[in-house]
């Protein structure tokens, strides 16, 4: 169980975290090179990508940390779940690509109908699987435990994704796409 200076603590690291976010959004709309972009894609700087997996580790540390380690299994299942959020991340960072803006160290990135329905397969294994969890069955946990794995092995996956075809980009000099 946790305290609630714990809590208070995560609340401030959550709230630090969000307004970092949305200086960073602010940052990518006033870009100079949004202007000029289609309707479906958006400037993005790059720190911007990594503070959703901190976000993800922030929300659902804990819960991780207490579900996990009880018992070995969790972990195991854990796993499962990060190996499956993996392919799901890197997908998702090849289809938002679109390409690097070194000048202001940031991303075009778009959104398509194969990253919707990414999304949407997202979605829709945290929704059923939440719903699991919440029966209180012995399954739940283990359901939690998998999501869990799986959100942040997805988030995570995407932003080193993004990030290494956005290096790639400015060393090759030229957009990827």
């Amino acid at each position: 169980m946790q305290s609630s200076g714990s809590n208070s603590f995560e609340t401030l690291v959550l709230l630090a975290l969000i307004v970092a976010a949305a200086m960073l959004v602010r940052k990518g709309r006033l870009d100079p090179a949004a202007q000029s972009l289609d309707r479906r894609q958006r400037v993005r700087p790059l720190p911007l990508e990594w503070l959703d997996p901190v976000i993800a580790v922030v929300l659902v540390g804990s819960t991780v940390w207490s579900t996990a380690f009880p018992n070995l299994a969790h972990v195991g299942v854990a796993l499962l779940g990060a190996v499956i959020g993996i392919p799901i991340g890197l997908a998702r960072a090849r289809v938002m690509f679109v390409r690097a803006l070194p000048s202001s160290k940031s991303v075009i990135l778009t959104r398509s109908t194969t990253e919707y329905l990414l999304l949407g397969l997202l979605l829709c294994l945290r929704l059923g699987g939440n719903a699991i969890a919440r029966s209180h069955s012995h399954a739940g946990v283990y359901v939690l435990a998998a999501l869990l794995g799986l959100a942040m092995a997805e988030s995570l996956a995407r932003a080193i994704a993004i990030t290494i075809r956005y290096r790639n980009s400015v060393m090759e000099g030229a957009p990827l796409r």
